[in-house]
C-alpha cells in the first residue's frame, strides 16, 4: 500500500477483551517509553482519573471514538492501543488499581469497587502504524484545511453547552454568548463589533454571582435566555459599556475588559463601574427574561377597533419619530429636528450620522448655556462634564444622569459624541440599527435637557 494512501476494510472492525488491549509506549503525548509503568505515571492525572470514573460510571466507552489498534508481536491475540492511549490507561488501572501512581491509587481504588467497568471493547484493528498514522493525523493535527477535525470555536462550544447537563468549561461561555446576542439584538452592537467580540473573555468576567449581581443579571434559563433581576434598558446599557471596553483598543494598548485580568482585576473594573454610576439600579419585581421588543398588553378590543401595530420601533428607518417634540425656538435646533423626521437612514447613514450628533451637541450647548449665555467655550469632553454635573445637581432621574456620565466619559460609549464623531472622519460606518439605538439611548437625556431650558 503507498505510504499516503488511505484504505479500510470492513473486516477489520474486532470486539476484543478489554485485557487484550495494551498500552503504546511510542505515543506523542510523552517521550517513547519501553516500561508500562513509566508510561502509566505518564498519563496519569486527575484529568484520567475523571475519565475513568465517566467509564466505570456508564460502564462504556463513548460509540463515537473507537479505539484503533494495531497488533501486539509475538503476543497473539492481544494488541497495542495506537489511537486511544489514555482510555487504554483509564480500563488499566480500573481493573487493577494496584498499578496506579501512589497519589491516585486510592481513587481507583474507589471506582473499580463500585463502578461498571467494560471487559470487551470494539476497536478497529490497523495492518501497521504506517496505515494508521493518516487517521490519527486527521483525528489530533487540527482542521488541516478541512480534513482533519475542526474544534469548535467558543461560540459553537457556548451553543452545544445549552442542550448538555455535561460538566464543561464552555458553559460559562453560555451567558457571554447570550450577552453578545441579547445586545445585537436589540441593536446596541453592530455587526462589525460582533465579529470582534470575545465570548472567552466576557465569560471570565460573568462568571462570578457577585459580579452579575452589580450588572443586574440573574443568569440563563434552561434555554439560554438571560435572566435579569433590574430594567433591561440599564442593564443592556451596563453590558453594552462592559463588551465595549473588552473590544481591541485602536492603539494596541490593553483594553479595559481582557483575557488577562485575575479575579481581583475583574472585581475591581465592575466596582468601577458601579461607583461611576454606570450600573442598573432599577430592580425588577422578580427576575424576568427581557424581551427583545415591547408585546402590546394583553387587552380586549371593540368590534371594528385597529388593531395596534406590534412593530419593533428599532427597526425604524427614521432617527427621530413625531412623537418627540422640540418647543425650543432656537432655529438650528429645529432645522436639526425637521431633517431627522425626513430622512430616511437607509442610504443616507452618515447624513443620519452627522445629523444625531449635530443635534445632540446642539442640546448640549444650549443646556450648557441656559443660565449663562456667555458660559466661557470649552471643549467637547469638557461641556460633556459640566453639563452632566449640572444634572446632578439638578436631581436629575437616574437614567438621564447615566447617559450624561456616559458620554462625558473617555470610553467607548456606542452613543457618545466621541464615538459619532468617528464616523466624521471615516473611522467608523454607521448603520441603521445602531444610529436608532444611538438616539433611544440618548432620548431621555435630551427630554430633560429640553425641558429644563423651557422651564427656565
Amino acid at each position: 500500500m503507498a505510504r499516503n494512501s488511505v484504505a479500510i476494510a470492513r473486516e477489520e472492525y474486532l470486539t476484543v477483551p478489554s485485557k487484550a488491549i495494551h498500552l503504546d509506549g511510542d505515543n506523542p503525548r510523552h517521550d517513547p517509553l519501553e516500561r508500562e509503568a513509566d508510561i502509566i505515571a505518564k498519563l496519569c492525572d486527575s484529568q484520567l482519573v475523571a475519565l475513568a470514573g465517566d467509564i466505570a460510571r456508564i460502564g462504556s466507552l463513548s460509540p463515537l471514538e473507537i479505539l484503533g489498534v494495531v497488533k501486539y508481536d509475538g503476543l497473539p491475540g492481544h494488541y497495542i492501543a495506537v489511537e486511544g492511549n489514555r482510555r487504554t490507561c483509564a480500563l488499566l488501572l480500573l481493573s487493577d488499581p494496584s498499578r496506579a501512581p501512589s497519589e491516585y491509587r486510592e481513587a481507583f481504588q474507589k471506582l473499580s469497587k463500585n463502578g461498571n467497568i467494560p471487559q470487551e471493547l470494539r476497536v478497529f484493528v490497523f495492518p501497521d502504524r504506517a496505515n494508521a498514522q493518516p487517521w490519527i493525523d486527521r483525528r489530533h493535527l487540527g482542521a488541516q484545511g478541512g480534513i482533519g477535525t475542526r474544534e469548535w470555536d467558543p461560540d459553537a462550544k457556548a451553543r452545544a453547552a445549552k442542550r448538555t447537563a455535561a460538566k464543561t468549561t464552555a458553559k460559562a461561555d453560555v451567558l457571554a454568548l447570550a450577552v453578545r446576542d441579547r445586545l445585537v439584538e436589540v441593536g446596541l452592537l453592530d455587526a462589525d463589533q460582533r465579529a470582534i467580540v470575545s465570548i472567552t473573555t466576557l465569560s471570565r468576567y460573568l462568571n462570578n454571582t457577585s459580579r452579575r449581581a452589580i450588572l443586574g443579571l440573574k443568569g440563563v434559563d434552561d434555554e439560554g435566555r438571560l435572566i435579569y433581576t433590574h430594567d433591561p434598558s440599564e442593564v443592556d446599557q451596563t453590558l453594552l459599556q462592559m463588551v465595549l471596553d473588552s473590544l481591541p483598543a485602536p492603539d494596541r494598548k490593553q483594553p479595559p475588559v481582557h483575557s488577562r485580568s485575575n479575579a481581583a482585576e475583574r472585581d475591581a473594573y465592575v466596582q468601577r463601574l458601579a461607583s461611576s454610576g454606570r450600573v442598573p439600579v432599577t430592580r425588577l419585581p422578580q427576575p424576568a427574561t427581557p424581551a427583545v421588543r415591547p408585546s402590546p398588553a394583553a387587552q380586549p378590543k371593540d368590534v371594528g377597533q385597529r388593531p395596534r401595530s406590534s412593530a419593533n420601533p428599532a427597526n425604524r428607518n427614521k432617527l427621530m419619530q413625531s412623537s418627540f417634540t422640540v418647543k425650543s425656538k432656537d432655529k438650528t435646533l429645529l432645522r436639526l429636528r425637521s431633517e431627522m423626521l425626513g430622512l430616511p437612514i437607509d442610504d443616507h447613514e452618515f447624513a443620519a450620522n452627522y445629523l444625531l450628533r449635530a443635534f445632540v451637541e446642539r442640546v448640549l450647548v444650549l443646556y450648557y448655556r441656559r443660565n449663562d449665555p456667555k458660559r466661557p467655550d470649552v471643549s467637547d469632553f469638557e461641556m460633556a462634564q459640566a453639563c452632566a454635573a449640572d444634572a446632578k445637581a439638578e436631581g436629575a432621574p437616574r437614567k438621564v444622569l447615566q447617559v450624561l456620565n456616559q458620554n462625558a466619559s473617555k470610553s467607548a460609549i456606542a452613543h457618545s459624541m466621541h464615538t459619532l464623531g468617528t464616523a466624521v472622519h471615516l473611522g467608523t460606518i454607521p448603520v441603521r440599527r445602531h444610529l436608532v439605538a444611538a438616539f433611544d439611548t440618548w432620548e431621555p437625556a435630551l427630554k430633560y435637557m429640553l425641558d429644563a431650558m423651557e422651564k427656565r
